[in-house]
């Protein structure tokens, strides 16, 4: 495996179409070897209205009504599953309706290690990256962090940011170990999101993603607006408005760095979601991440059950008080 395929969204492609394919699923997608049409359409292909017609059909041999019927007595959907929905979701195929229904039900069960794992792998597959980072051409010479939290939670300091801030400021790219800040994130509806601070601090955010590698590559940071990187997700976006609490696509956000993140410091708003995004992290081929959730959002915990472990963090002085979280840690080498 040559070394730039060695970090970031490419392993996490090869290793989603891997566990994809050993479901049956025979098309493949935009980022994959090939594409899909008609009753074999697979993920990114056109049409999608399957067998029974009727818009809003699963290509993947689920019709939207069979996913929603599975859901509404408790079931999870398996990888491919998830995938389907989430494609013919992101190609404006599900109404409103079907799509609040979906995310109510998923949420009210909770989500699992599969359905985040399908969301992210189908969601970075429409994304706009940006360019020259993991081509093997001209890597950096240090990781990229990504410091985005899920939201979620009220929100007095955007804290996010500021770390991403501080991190650049103390191993910029002329540093004997650099570390490459591309921060992911949006608006919030308390005002207090990335794009609002740093659009107040006179920061540009809706820079092109040619100028976000340039920035990070010169400066060693970089902002990256979700709405412009995510553009299908405006599919979802009525949906997730009407119901008004967070779902599974708070979690798939910070899954979905288009800078291909390798590293990540990653806030959850549920306790109870820290496990499960951490251990969708090791699937997609993340090196390091720590997954936290505590007032302070500080945890550490080295080795655990296949990479994944959690714990506890004391502060020691300034104020800190106790954080809950689970850290992720594989060499991908």
């Amino acid at each position: 495996m040559p070394p730039a395929r060695a970090r970031g969204w490419p392993i996490a492609c090869a290793e989603g179409c891997a566990e994809m394919a050993a479901e049956g699923v025979r098309g493949h997608g935009r980022g994959f070897a090939g594409t899909g049409s008609g009753d074999e359409a697979g993920v990114g292909g056109k049409g999608g209205r399957g067998e029974e017609g009727g818009v809003g059909s699963i290509r993947w041999g689920m019709a939207i009504r069979e996913v929603l019927a599975k859901l509404v007595t408790g079931s999870t959907l398996g990888v491919a599953e998830a995938a389907g929905a989430f494609e013919d979701l992101l190609g404006g195929l599900l109404d409103d309706a079907q799509i609040a229904a979906m995310l109510a039900l998923i949420q009210a069960r909770g989500v699992t290690v599969d359905e985040l794992v399908a969301g992210a792998t189908v969601m970075r597959r429409h994304a706009a990256v940006l360019p020259g980072l993991h081509d093997g051409r001209d890597p950096l010479p240090g990781p990229i962090l990504d410091t985005c939290g899920t939201g979620g939670a009220p929100k007095t300091f955007n804290i996010s940011t500021a770390v991403a801030v501080v991190t650049a400021a103390a191993a910029p790219p002329d540093a004997d170990r650099p570390v490459f800040v591309a921060k992911h994130g949006g608006r919030s509806r308390t005002g207090r999101g990335s794009a609002d601070v740093l659009t107040v601090l006179g920061v540009n955010v809706d820079a092109s993603p040619r100028v976000q590698a340039r920035c990070l590559r010169d400066a060693g940071i970089c902002f990256s607006f979700a709405v412009h990187h995510h553009p299908a997700m405006k599919h979802a976006a009525g949906a997730r408005r009407s119901v008004g609490f967070p779902t599974m696509f708070n979690l798939l956000g910070p899954l979905t760095n288009p800078a291909g993140a390798t590293h990540q410091l990653l806030g959850v708003y549920d306790p109870g979601a820290a496990l499960k995004v951490a251990t969708a992290l090791s699937r997609l081929g993340s090196e390091r991440a720590w997954v936290v959730h505590g007032e302070v959002e500080v945890t550490r915990q080295g080795g655990g059950n296949g990479g994944v472990g959690g714990g506890f963090l004391e502060g020691t002085g300034g104020g800190l008080g106790r954080g809950r979280g689970w850290m992720r840690c594989r060499s991908v080498a």
